[in-house]
This record gives structure tokens, sequence and C-alpha cells, in this order.
């Protein structure tokens, strides 16, 4: 089986995708600025000031999944956090390709990550395919630059995937975990008019089509990582609200004071485009959580 290093692995998706690949029969290894000894996955350090890369990391790698970056909503926008977004992004994919090119490796694929934000945070009835072009606000910005670093990989001919991800749901996942807690404690609500689109994915179909993604070596090019189930903002709360046996008791929540609370960044929360996933779907990758429900549900199950 093909071995496999994993930028960004100690994230939360990192993880997940770590335990899927590791039980197909991989040898999964990660790129970390910090290594965490108390993890039982051999680790490699890399540090985007200094530019120093430990090319151990590719020594006898085949595959490599890019997962860096800073979290987009953890802080408030402010210039320098949305340059260090970005950064955290593109320039480590620079660093990885540049110590590449430098040495004779045997990586043949690499799969990239980028998000459905790409399209432009807007509510509107067009479902976005990936033959549309990007939106022209900050986070369609870094999602085009996120992908753009990745044209180096595929122009040297190493085949070349990007996965497009909606929000990512498990048990775990930070959507998951706060919007529980929030309903759980009879706060949770819809917010705005709720007509913004929520795409999504869960956890085990995100990781699954990473797992496909490398087994398929047809596979080149971007892709929609969504599930099936286009649903807004209103029907996600009230689907949420009933797999926790809660009643959404408060009023919507005026935009106007998630832009208070949140600045720049609540328009992740406040707008929200319909997207595709039929092209993935037809390199044969079937989704085993197709609804809502029962992905919040398989969500609650693995809480408890």
């Amino acid at each position: 089986m093909p071995n496999i290093l994993i930028a960004g692995g100690n994230g939360y998706l990192g993880r997940v995708l770590t335990r899927r690949l590791t039980k197909d029969g991989h040898s999964v290894n990660w790129l970390v600025r910090k290594i965490n000894p108390e993890i039982p996955v051999p680790q490699f350090e890399f540090n985007l000031q200094k530019k120093t890369f430990d090319n151990k990391s590719l020594e006898n790698t085949d595959a490599l999944i890019s997962l860096s970056g800073a979290g987009i909503i953890d802080r408030r926008w402010t210039k320098k956090y949305k340059q260090q977004i970005i950064d955290s992004r593109v320039k480590t994919n620079q660093l990885i390709f540049e110590n590449l090119s430098k040495g004779n490796y045997r990586v043949q694929s690499f799969i990239g990550t980028s998000a459905v934000g790409y399209y432009g945070q807007i509510t509107c009835e067009k479902i976005f395919t990936e033959e549309d072009e990007s939106g022209n606000d900050f986070i369609a910005q870094c999602c085009r630059e996120w992908e753009n670093s990745y044209k180096a990989f595929e122009l040297s001919g190493i085949r070349t995937c990007v996965l497009r991800l909606g929000v990512v749901m498990g048990a775990e996942s930070k959507a998951f975990k706060n919007s529980k807690m929030l309903f759980e404690k009879n706060l949770g609500s819809i917010i705005g008019n709720g007509k913004q689109y929520f795409p999504w994915i869960h956890e085990e179909d995100a990781a699954g089509i990473y797992s496909h993604a490398l087994k398929n070596i047809s596979i080149n090019g971007v892709y929609n990582a969504v599930a099936d189930e286009q649903c807004s903002n209103k029907l996600f709360s009230e689907t949420l609200a009933m797999v926790l046996s809660k009643k959404i008791l408060l009023p919507p929540v005026p935009e106007f004071v998630l832009r208070i609370l949140l600045g720049e960044r609540a328009v992740t929360l406040t707008q929200g485009s319909r997207v595709a996933n039929q092209k993935i779907k037809n390199t044969g990758y079937e989704f085993k959580f197709s609804t809502l429900e029962k992905a919040l549900m398989d969500c609650l199950r693995q809480r408890h």
C-alpha cells in the first residue's frame, strides 16, 4: 500500500483521515509545525518563518495530502490574520514543493484541500459546479490562492487532485460541537432569514473521498466534496433541534448582531450557496451520509 504524508495531519480532519487510511492499510506520516510526542504517528517538523523542512518526511512517500492552514473562523479577520490564513496554506505548499523538487523522491500523487467558499459567500438559487468561476470576497480569494499553490505539483508531472470541502460534520468537529452546545442550552436559533445554504459533508465521506482519490489514478483536477442534501440554515437548525429533542425557543439572530460579535467573518454564517457533487459521484464514489438527519444522528451516537 502507498505511504502517505499528510501536511497538517494533527488537525481535526487530519486525525479522521489518518484513522481511515491506517484502517485501509496505508502507512501514514504527518508534516507538522510542532511535533507532539504523545501521538503515536511518525511526525516531521517544518517552520515557515525559518523556512526549515525535514526532508526525511519525503523519503519513501508515495502520496502527499495537504490539509495545512490556520482556522478560517477561529479569530477576528484583522488584516494580519487574513494574511496568516492565506500564508499558512500557500507558503506551506510552496515550501513542500521547493524541497520536493530538490531531491529524487517517488511521490506520484498529490491531493490538495480547498473549500466551497471558492464560489463566494453568496445566497442564491444557482447550484455551483466545478466549472464555475470563483467569487470575489475574502474566502474566495483565499481559496483561489490556495488552489493556485497546487499547480506547481501538477506541472511537475505529479497527479494532482483538489477537493473543495463543505463544512465537515463529525462528533469532534467544531461545527457540530459548537452548534450542539448552543441547542442543548436552548440558545440555538436560526441565523438571519435562514435561507442561506449550508454545504456540508460527514467526516466519513470526507475521509472516504480522500481515500477514493488516492486509489483511483484517473482522478485529476477539482472536485466538490459535499453531501447530496442541500440544506438551508433553517433546515440545519430545525434538524439539529429535532435530533437533540429540543425546540427552537429563541427568535432568529439578526445578521447585524453577528457582524458586531464576529466582524467580517460573520459572512460565513449569514451567507451560503448550493454546491453540486455530481462530478465526484461520476468517478464511482458513493456517499454514506446523504441526508443531514442521518449525519447528525451519527455525530450524536459518536458522542455517547
